[in-house]
């Protein structure tokens, strides 16, 4: 623990994080119902619109992929760990593991 220091303490730092809620569904809702609103929505809006649910459905990614993601890593991981049972068992087996084990006991 330091007794003398060089210089004041530290202050610490503001968090000054403002909160604030998303709600997609709400949005979709009005997305849809401004279609049929009485104000009509520019081809670029429109473009908008579809940019964002595009990036939107890429976030949630292809089911499919992530299935097969999935998948892979578990074999590897099966594979992975067959591979060290089997070295676990050649090193058990082993004379100099016997030696060792003797060595200790002894």
């Amino acid at each position: 623990m330091a007794f003398f220091s060089f210089g004041g303490r530290v202050k610490p730092k503001k968090f000054d994080y403002i909160p604030m809620h998303y709600d997609a569904a709400k949005e979709e809702l009005e997305a849809r119902l401004g279609k049929y609103g009485e104000t009509e929505i520019s081809d670029s809006e429109l473009a908008k619109a579809r940019i964002k649910s595009g990036i939107r459905m890429k976030a949630r990614g292809n089911q499919e992929v992530l299935r097969t993601g999935k998948k892979e890593a578990n074999i590897r991981l099966f594979i992975i760990m067959l591979m060290l049972f089997c070295a676990s068992i050649y090193f058990l087996q082993s004379e100099a593991f016997n030696v060792f084990i003797e060595s200790i006991l002894n």
